[in-house]
């Protein structure tokens, strides 16, 4: 057999690389890719607000009547995904990966690797109340996600074809290999207000921060819930339960309305915060439809804190929340 120069060369770069490809595998993944082992490593995955608590779904009120865009407004959205949503187009998401659907389940999934691993971790013998907590928080965001989606994508529920019509997927582990079904809207709801009442009952009155979801805000999420499902008696029961535990209110002749943003982040009654993105519906394109505006009478104290008047004399939308222009 003769034997080249070149193909010693060449036999010795497979070695090297072959050599090169082990000590990569030798070592160790990404921080972010190891399996929680304690319970902090758990509530840090739930205390990551930008997943939890910033909502991508901001695409219902992009597509909702309460608020209009002109002509050229419109045409000068650079997205086409946000121009879609705005006029209901046939194609939302596109070719577009990064989107809110797959952004929403990124959520479902941190809910699901907590409550995959809750009963893995180590736990001391004085983190019992801290293993309820981060159970009923994850509970609570799976249940208050799932929501989010079905509001949007989904029927509107309805006792009598709630077993035919299509609800959403229930994603309830974190195998991603695992494929995806959809539910039907019955069995939808039944899985949000299961999340929903187990995580109040672990969840305490209140938490340290209002990232954090508490009793109360489960209490609130469950009359939200009951309230879309046309279930009244159940609204108003947990809605007075949530009122038994927290019922501050702002008093509005304290707020000044002549500044930027006259409702501050984190006020009295926020019992629960999360926002959400805003495109097109920012303060400074979208206007407020006349007669949603004509609703509140002359001497309604919340027309001057959640309105302003633009050059044009339509009316732009200030009363957030978020003390921004994130929506609330």
């Amino acid at each position: 057999m003769k034997i080249t120069i070149k193909s010693i060369f060449n036999f010795a770069l497979i070695l090297l690389t072959m050599q090169g490809c082990s000590k990569y595998l030798d070592k160790k993944p990404d921080k972010k890719l190891v399996v929680p082992s304690k319970i902090p490593d758990l509530q840090a995955l739930m205390d990551n607000i930008n997943t939890m608590n910033h909502s991508n779904l901001w695409i219902g009120e992009a597509s909702a009547d309460d608020y209009y865009l002109t002509t050229e407004q419109w045409q000068s959205i650079g997205s086409e995904f946000v121009r879609n949503a705005y006029i209901w187009g046939d194609e939302l998401f596109g070719d577009n990966s990064n989107n809110t659907w797959a952004a929403t389940y990124h959520t479902v999934y941190d809910c699901n690797v907590v409550l995959d691993n809750i009963n893995k971790v180590k736990v001391e013998p004085n983190q019992q109340t801290d293993l309820k907590n981060v159970r009923g928080i994850a509970l609570f965001f799976r249940g208050f996600t799932f929501h989010r989606l079905a509001t949007l994508f989904a029927n509107c529920y309805d006792e009598k074809t709630a077993d035919q019509d299509l609800g959403i997927p229930l994603r309830l582990n974190s195998d991603f290999n695992q494929k995806s079904v959809r539910s039907s809207v019955g069995q939808t709801y039944t899985q949000i207000i299961k999340d929903l009442t187990q995580a109040a009952q672990l969840l305490p009155d209140y938490q340290d921060y209002t990232f954090r979801p508490s009793k109360c805000a489960a209490y609130g999420m469950l009359a939200r819930v009951y309230l879309s499902m046309r279930k009244y008696d159940q609204a108003l029961l947990y809605a007075d339960s949530c009122l038994q535990i927290n019922n501050t209110l702002l008093n509005f002749n304290d707020l000044d309305s002549n500044t930027a943003f006259p409702i501050a982040q984190f006020n009295d009654e926020t019992i629960f915060y999360a926002d959400g993105g805003n495109a097109p519906v920012t303060n400074f394109t979208a206007k407020i439809d006349s007669n949603l505006y004509q609703f509140y009478t002359v001497n309604d104290l919340r027309k001057p804190i959640y309105f302003e008047t633009n050059s044009d004399s339509s009316h732009a939308m200030y009363g957030f929340y978020t003390g921004s222009a994130l929506m609330f």
